[in-house]
């Protein structure tokens, strides 16, 4: 991660939180609005993490039962992936391998960072 200083500007602008007073390291925070969730996947992604106020996430369980009788589409705020872009492009990695599909959270991921952003669901 070349330009750590724009990568930070980039986070902080996703996650929407202030600064730590005691930075440690972190291994994934939930965004403000709970919209999306950082997951760091290096130690130089968690120090990153670290600079930023919040509780420690660990893991995310995307599993959830929908039943048969539901029919829903999901759409994604254009705002959070945009934001979530910004961070990739600040890591300098090139490719970032993008899941998403129905009624599911959308994921993006890197060597360093994954993000996962809820869906705003519509039932039909």
């Amino acid at each position: 991660m070349k330009n750590q200083k724009m990568l930070v500007g980039a986070l902080k602008d996703f996650l929407g939180v202030k600064f730590s007073i005691e930075p440690k390291p972190k291994k994934g925070l939930m965004e403000l609005r709970n919209v999306g969730m950082i997951l760091a996947k290096t130690k130089e992604a968690q120090y990153l993490l670290g600079l930023f106020e919040g509780g420690e996430r660990k893991d995310v369980n995307l599993d959830y039962p929908i039943t048969e009788r539901q029919k829903h589409r999901s759409k994604y705020s254009i705002i959070y992936l945009k934001k979530a872009l910004e961070i990739f492009r600040h890591t300098h990695e090139g490719a970032v391998d993008i899941n998403l599909k129905n009624d599911y959270p959308i994921t993006l991921e890197d060597k360093h960072f994954k993000i996962i952003i809820a869906p705003r669901m519509d039932v039909n």
